[in-house]
């Protein structure tokens, strides 16, 4: 067998990505950003789940840390190993949550998408497109083959977000993760073929 060879090509770099939906758009942070998202946190209702929890990027309450979590963040993009990406509205002036690609193989052009709305907006549909234009962006922009969302079994919400995207349900990796190693994760995935086919449910 020939060795897999890696034809991944980025067409748009992490830090000019801009991706769009009917509602939302989605992009790297920016500093200028603190505010609304520090406000977005403040409005936060009471933990909803088990599921629930403050959005990492937007819990901080000093610019200077906010302003290092974003450095961070585009070290990671430009690494090409993870790429975090804020939600708004489409006009820019309400921040919504985050999305993100986590590259778990790069020869075999593959990512986690992970989301996270703030939960006053929960209920709203912005994490399914989100996820719908994050994979767009993964597959166009970043040159990527296969998108895969995993989440604890009991995450009904997150498993509709899956669905919702188009993304098809593959089974249970048992065990799924180290420091909780009594978990089992559901996992959905689409890829390159079935997107540009139209081929998802």
């Amino acid at each position: 067998m020939k060795k897999l060879e890696n034809k991944r090509q980025e067409k748009v770099s992490y830090s000019r990505i801009l991706g769009k939906g009917k509602r939302i758009l989605i992009r790297p942070y920016h500093f200028s950003d603190y505010k609304m998202c520090w406000d977005s946190h403040l409005a936060r209702r009471p933990l909803a789940g088990p599921f629930d929890e403050p959005i990492p990027a937007c819990k901080h309450s000093k610019v200077s840390e906010f302003k290092d979590r974003i450095l961070r963040y585009r070290k990671h993009g430009k690494e090409k190993r993870h790429y975090v990406f804020a939600i708004f509205n489409r006009n820019q002036k309400r921040y919504l949550g985050q999305v993100d690609l986590w590259i778990i193989n790069e020869t075999l052009r593959w990512a986690n998408v992970g989301y996270h709305i703030q939960n006053q907006f929960f209920g709203k549909g912005y994490a399914t497109e989100a996820v719908q234009v994050a994979i767009r962006l993964a597959i166009k922009s970043l040159g990527l083959h296969r998108i895969e969302a995993a989440m604890e079994i009991e995450n009904t919400s997150s498993r509709q977000v899956a669905i919702k995207a188009g993304m098809i349900r593959e089974g249970i990796r048992r065990h799924f993760l180290p420091e909780h190693s009594h978990s089992d994760f559901e996992v959905f995935a689409i890829n390159a073929i079935d997107y540009a086919k139209g081929n998802t449910r």
